[in-house]
């Protein structure tokens, strides 16, 4: 066998780290045009006295097929630490699709997509069990108000990651400035490591009547499901401090 020629070999890697960065140039180039048209299309809509919505919005663009496809794995033209307005764009460049809960996942029925778990999830501080520590994070489940349980579609989705060893896109809702509320930040894929179900006290509501003594009922509980994520090993990109998140 003739031996391998290191200028060949090096000259080849040098066209295939080109061809990447060319790759790279290309889909961060045809986000920003979606993210531009998206932009554009609030615009129109609030100029015609339509209320805001990033569900109508990103409807409009999805009809259009103006969005990128969601799938598992990092989100093509999406870089660690980039910042997004809201959720519809969010949407719009494939990163999670869910509007109206923090957990993105493929559909039950398509069962092959099911089993590999959730798309994405979205860190909001909603449920004050999260224990965020940057690299490794306490998420809790879907579901408000009653018990939790795996049995939830989202619930499963994401109990599907840590059953496949599939990663997850973690994105992070910040807050911003006077000027801006909040945004969200992209912060590449986590492991779930863990995810399990435990019992949480259901805080009395702010407008019932003080009980003491005898009069006073015991506490009550409700089930929740938990995951532990941590940081993928092969996600070596870290926000850079103008964006991290501080958890507080």
């Amino acid at each position: 066998l003739m031996a391998a020629d290191p200028q060949a070999t090096g000259s080849l890697r040098q066209l295939l780290q080109l061809n990447d960065i060319l790759l790279d140039r290309a889909e961060k180039e045809l986000s920003n045009t979606l993210l531009a048209e998206f932009e554009e299309l609030q615009r129109k809509n609030t100029a015609e006295g339509k209320r805001k919505s990033d569900m109508r919005d990103s409807s409009e663009m999805t009809k259009a097929r103006r969005v990128r496809p969601i799938r598992h794995g990092e989100a093509p033209g999406v870089r660690v630490g980039d910042r997004f307005q809201n959720k519809g764009e969010l949407l719009v460049l494939g990163i999670h699709d869910c509007i109206a809960q923090g957990i993105s996942k493929p559909r039950m029925e398509d069962k092959e997509l099911f089993e590999q778990g959730a798309y994405a999830i979205a860190v909001s501080g909603v449920y004050k069990g999260d224990d965020d520590q940057g690299e490794r994070l306490t998420y809790t489940g879907v579901g408000t108000t009653g018990d939790q349980s795996f049995e939830n579609p989202a619930n499963k989705a994401l109990q599907n990651n840590y059953k496949k060893r599939v990663p997850v896109r973690v994105v992070r809702k910040v807050e911003g400035t006077k000027d801006q509320k909040f945004f969200y930040m992209y912060d590449g894929l986590y492991d779930v490591v863990d995810c399990y179900c435990e019992e949480e006290d259901v805080p009395a509501k702010d407008d019932a009547p003080e009980q003491t003594g005898l009069d006073c009922p015991p506490p009550k509980f409700r089930k929740i499901t938990k995951f532990t994520l941590q940081r993928s090993s092969g996600n070596l990109q870290k926000p850079s401090t103008s964006t991290a998140y501080d958890p507080k």
